[in-house]
């Protein structure tokens, strides 16, 4: 695993989580203290792509699906303000396939999210939990535990999940992707290729300036679909006034405009 990678997004989420808590941790109202879920897709080091998970509880699953597939990167991490409950057989039972459908069918999507909305929340623990996906490589996860209180956050505990123990929804729909990454993605090079090379040859383009708008418009892309509730490209070109640029349903949005959407 690449730590310094891990660590700095850890961090970055962690900080996030605070400020939102320190801001809306005594309204009535807890969403508004959760993270808003996204996913980060890095090349060569460099954070490029974030987007942002849209309403619903399948989104976070779609997003990742998406980046696994489109996105010309060599690592994705996946950031969700998340909850879990440890489910354990009956003593003396073991955990069967039966049981495991039965957990499975009573656990849907969501379900723990009304569980702890109604007020159902023994057993349930909040946490940030981290995906890091790199396209060749083991998958890394971590879930950093916390408690909050009012406007106060503590961080408890971190749970690393066994190297042998990635399963579930995000890792199916991450697999799905690479899957139909390794059928569609030899055409979508092919095609950014000619566009690059087109570009610095006949139009005097640089070759990062060319790259910052051919990655630019798969952001556009990606932000149209209904689980993105924003996209934003971070692959600024200083030099030339290329900045970095957000995206919400295939039209670029400037920072107010996010701001805003974010609060409503």
């Amino acid at each position: 695993m690449d730590e310094a990678n891990f660590s700095v997004v850890a961090e970055i989420a962690r900080r996030i989580k605070r400020e939102k808590v320190a801001e809306f941790g005594d309204d009535p109202d807890e969403s508004l203290s959760d993270l808003m879920s996204f996913v980060v897709g890095l090349r060569n080091r460099k954070q490029l792509f974030m987007l942002i998970h849209g309403p619903g509880p399948t989104s976070a699953r779609e997003c990742v699906y998406l980046a696994a597939t489109f996105m010309s990167c060599d690592e994705i991490f996946q950031v969700a303000d998340a909850r879990y409950k440890v489910i354990q057989p009956v003593p003396g039972e073991e955990a069967t396939d039966a049981w495991k459908e039965g957990i499975m069918e009573n656990y849907q999507a969501g379900s723990l999210g009304k569980l702890w909305e109604s007020g159902q929340r023994e057993g349930i623990q909040e946490c940030i939990v981290i995906y890091r996906m790199p396209m060749i490589g083991p998958v890394t996860t971590a879930s950093y535990n916390y408690e909050r209180s009012g406007r106060q956050i503590k961080w408890t505990h971190v749970l690393q999940t066994p190297a042998d123990g990635h399963a579930g929804a995000i890792m199916d729909y991450y697999r799905a992707g690479l899957e139909k990454r390794r059928e569609v993605y030899p055409q979508i090079q092919e095609m950014q290729d000619r566009m690059l090379a087109d570009m610095t040859r006949n139009h005097d383009f640089r070759k990062d300036e060319a790259q910052y708008w051919i990655d630019r418009g798969l952001t556009s892309y990606l932000s149209g679909y209904p689980c993105v509730f924003l996209a934003h490209y971070m692959g600024e070109v200083k030099d030339l006034g290329l900045t970095d640029t957000l995206f919400r349903d295939g039209k670029e949005i400037d920072k107010d405009e996010a701001t805003r959407l974010r609060n409503e």
